[in-house]
């Protein structure tokens, strides 16, 4: 890819790193020409690098939607997807994993003319509706709230146990726990839970947790 002498930007999962360098992959990686390999970003750090992209190559479903609505060029490198309706709209195309097909396309989408890609404006249609369905929701919800009926969850009707976590403040008898306390679960202090069929004759020390069943 460093073939097409353009800047080339990879936001680098650490897992990606640690499989890079667990197959001694990462040297070679790391000297691709025009490649900066960015941290991991957060969501709105990302759909600004997006923004700045003359294309993207990615094997991630949300990442097509994303330079669907952004109507950037989307490669994606993989036999198939989950989202078609990129594919039937002409702003992502499948590489079936190999590497010169990718080249090719990549070089075509440098020369080819487009508009930048831009947010769009409130209320604008996408791929991907209008991007007002919040709104939408919360117009129901606000119309509806005096009139709509909460019905009682079917666990309570059919007299379920209520649950709650407590600490345990004194050392205590496996046994009393299950018996008298009402205990379905125990952990110790360092929150590992502690089998039902330990030593009923074995102490609970104090800080250990425990889960309770509560009266309704």
């Amino acid at each position: 890819m460093s073939r097409l002498g353009v800047q080339l930007a990879i936001p680098l999962h650490p897992r990606t790193r640690k499989r890079l360098i667990e197959f001694e992959l990462w040297n070679t990686f790391a000297k691709i020409q025009n490649l900066k390999i960015l941290p991991p970003l957060g969501y709105i750090e990302f759909l600004a690098l997006l923004l700045r992209c003359r294309f993207v190559i990615t094997d991630s479903g949300g990442i097509q939607e994303e330079t669907a609505i952004l109507r950037i060029p989307c490669i994606t490198f993989r036999r198939n997807t989950e989202r078609p309706e990129t594919v039937r709209e002409q702003v992502n195309v499948l590489v079936d994993h190999d590497p010169d097909v990718l080249f090719e396309r990549s070089k075509n989408l440098l020369h080819k003319d487009r508009p930048r890609p831009r947010v769009p404006q409130q209320g604008q249609q996408t791929l991907y509706g209008d991007g007002q369905a919040a709104m939408r929701i919360a117009e129901v919800l606000i119309e509806k709230v005096d009139t709509l009926e909460y019905p009682s969850p079917l666990y309570l009707k059919l007299g379920a146990p209520m649950l709650r976590m407590e600490e345990i403040k004194e050392k205590i008898r496996f046994k009393r726990l299950l018996l008298d306390v009402k205990a379905v679960e125990v952990f110790d202090n360092d929150g590992n839970p502690l089998p039902v069929c330990a030593n009923i004759d074995s102490e609970i020390l104090p800080g250990s947790l425990v889960k309770v069943m509560i009266e309704q």
